[in-house]
């Protein structure tokens, strides 16, 4: 894959040497995340349990784009490697990471939240990337210790589920991972 040179000014990067295709997929994936969860999310909320197949789609799409696209993940899990073998190790260390912090993060949820959390961080790691995973595993778990605390108070907090936040928190991620990439190093 040639090298791409990238100029980040303020949360917008600017690169050269990507192809249609490889916008039009980050575009679509990207999107397919936020509705995967959207949907998720306001099935919890609704009091009803999300079961796998709502992920599936999802899940499958991001792993096969990631794996064969690396372009996707644009900070790696790991400096110095390149090759064939990069998308598939990005894919696979957020798969890793989602998988361990949506299971750990979904151990604070009632039983019938757990599915929205542990799959919800799966599709986060899938497609963010690890560094998103553990970012917005952080920012959950504040989210659910204020939720624990607001909701004996305001009885509409503690009806809010983890994986209803993690559309919102996703997409701002999304937006500031430039400026969060360059405050923290990530492993690029």
């Amino acid at each position: 894959m040639p090298a791409r040179r990238q100029l980040i000014e303020g949360n917008m990067i600017l690169t050269s040497g990507w192809s249609g295709r490889e916008l039009y997929a980050l575009f679509l994936v990207h999107q397919l995340l936020w509705c995967t969860l959207l949907v998720a999310g306001l099935i919890e909320y609704d009091g009803h349990r999300v079961r796998w197949p709502v992920y599936l789609p999802a899940l499958v799409l991001a792993a096969v784009a990631g794996a064969a696209m690396p372009v996707l993940h644009p900070v790696p899990a790991w400096g110095g490697l390149g090759g064939w073998y990069q998308g598939p190790i990005d894919t696979l260390a957020g798969l890793a990471a989602g998988i361990a912090l949506g299971y750990l993060l979904s151990r604070c949820e009632p039983i019938a939240r757990r599915n929205g959390t542990w799959f919800g961080f799966a599709c986060i790691g899938l497609v963010l990337g690890w560094q998103a995973a553990v970012g917005l595993a952080v920012l959950a778990l504040v989210w659910q210790a204020v939720a624990a605390v607001l909701g004996r108070r305001i009885a509409w907090v503690k009806n809010v589920p983890t994986s209803l936040v993690l559309v919102v928190l996703s997409l701002a991620w999304l937006a500031n991972w430039a400026t969060i990439a360059q405050w923290i190093p990530m492993g690029g």
